[in-house]
C-alpha cells in the first residue's frame, strides 16, 4: 500500500527486495539503500488524511508480492526510444523524468512514435522540487539499483506480471474542452508563437492577453476519444510566446478548458463511480495548486504530487492510476 513513511521505514521495505517506487526529498534519496526501486524527488504529496508538503519522510509505493522487478534501467535523451525494448513480456512499466531536463522534452515530444511503447502500460511522473526551490535546486530521477541520480535522464522500472494477471492504465481527468474557438498549430512543440484561432492566424500569447484568458484552465484535445491537457506555464506578451508544461501537435483541436467548480468533491465523486483500487496513482501539482487540495482528500487515492504526469505519453493536471486485474 502507498503511504508516507520514514527512512528508517524505507530502508527495511528497499532491503525484503520488494519493488518499490519512492517520491521525496533528494537528501533522502540519497540516504536510502540500493535495491528494487526507482525515485523522483518531489515533497508534495496526497495521504489518506489529505494533500500534504512533507520533507522529513518519504512516499513509497509497494506493489502486491506478484509483481516482479525484471529490470530497473536508466535511459539517456539517446536511448528513450529504446524504452520500449525493456518491457517485460506480461508486466507493466514505471518511468520517473525529471522536470525541465532535455530528457524531458524530448520524451514529451516523441514518446507517442516509440516503436512499441504502446504494448505494455508505461506510466509513471515528473520529478519536482519543493516551489520555493524552483531555479535553485534541478529535479532528480533515482535508479535505486544501481545508485545513480539524474538530472538530465529517465529511470524505468521494469515489472513482470504472471500469465493469470494484466496492469490496466487510466487517466482521470476532469477538465473537458470549452466552448471558445478552436486553437490548432502548424508547428508543434513546448514553446508556441502563433497559431490559429477559429482559422484565423493569431499570437496565442496575445491572444491569451487581449482576452485576459485564465491560464489556470489548461488546452484540452481530443486525442483518440481521450480528454489530454496541455497547461501553460507562462506567457510573455512583449516576446509574443506561450511556454507550456507539455508539447501541442499539429492536427489536433484544442480548446481552453471549462473551470472544475469544486475538484476535490468531483474527483471523489468520479473515483466513486469507477470502483477502481489503484495500486499507484499521481497527480499534478498545478491540481495541488489551483484546487487548493492542501489539507483536503480525494477520495481514498494517495501518492505523489507531481510536476507531470506519463502514461504512455507526457500529461498535465491529470491523476495517472495503474489497476492490477485479473485476466478473464
Amino acid at each position: 500500500m502507498p503511504s508516507l513513511c520514514t527512512l528508517e521505514e524505507a530502508t527495511g521495505r528497499i532491503r525484503s527486495g520488494a519493488p518499490l517506487l519512492i517520491a521525496g526529498e533528494e537528501s533522502l534519496l540519497k540516504a536510502l539503500p540500493r535495491g528494487n526501486w526507482i525515485g523522483g524527488t518531489i515533497p508534495y504529496f496526497m495521504t489518506e488524511d489529505g494533500g500534504v508538503i512533507d520533507r522529513s519522510r518519504v512516499f513509497l509505493t509497494e506493489f502486491p508480492s506478484f509483481v516482479s522487478c525484471s529490470a530497473i534501467k536508466t535511459y539517456g535523451v539517446d536511448d528513450l526510444p529504446r524504452i520500449p525494448e525493456d518491457y517485460a513480456d506480461n508486466g507493466c512499466s514505471w518511468i520517473i523524468l525529471p522536470a525541465g531536463s532535455e530528457a524531458l522534452l524530448t520524451f514529451g515530444h516523441d514518446s507517442a512514435t516509440y516503436d512499441g511503447v504502446f504494448d505494455t502500460p508505461l506510466v509513471g511522473w515528473v520529478a519536482g522540487v519543493h516551489l520555493s526551490d524552483l531555479g535553485k535546486v534541478t529535479p532528480k530521477a533515482f535508479n535505486g539499483f544501481t545508485g545513480e541520480c539524474c538530472d538530465n535522464a529517465a529511470v524505468v522500472l521494469h515489472a513482470g506480471l504472471p500469465s493469470e494477471k494484466t496492469a490496466r492504465v487510466e487517466l482521470l481527468n476532469l477538465f473537458r474542452q470549452g466552448k471558445g474557438p478552436a486553437i490548432t498549430f502548424q508547428e508543434g512543440g513546448f514553446q508556441i508563437g502563433d497559431c490559429m484561432v477559429d482559422g484565423e492566424k493569431q499570437n496565442l500569447a496575445e491572444y491569451i492577453s487581449r482576452n485576459k484568458l485564465d491560464t489556470r484552465l489548461p488546452l484540452v484535445a481530443d486525442y483518440s476519444g481521450a480528454c489530454i491537457n496541455v497547461s501553460v506555464q507562462s506567457v510573455d506578451a512583449a516576446a509574443g510566446i506561450v511556454n507550456l508544461y507539455a508539447a501541442v501537435f499539429p492536427g489536433n483541436v484544442y480548446r481552453f478548458a471549462e473551470p472544475v467548480a469544486d475538484y476535490a468533491a468531483s474527483f471523489s465523486s468520479e473515483m466513486a463511480k469507477r470502483q477502481d483500487q489503484p495500486a499507484f496513482s499521481c497527480n499534478c501539482i498545478l491540481n495541488f495548486l489551483y484546487a487548493g487540495l492542501e489539507g483536503q482528500r480525494t477520495g481514498s487515492i494517495t501518492g505523489p504530487i507531481t510536476f507531470g504526469e506519463v502514461a504512455y505519453i507526457l500529461l498535465n493536471q491529470t491523476m495517472v492510476y495503474t489497476v492490477f486485474e485479473d485476466l478473464g
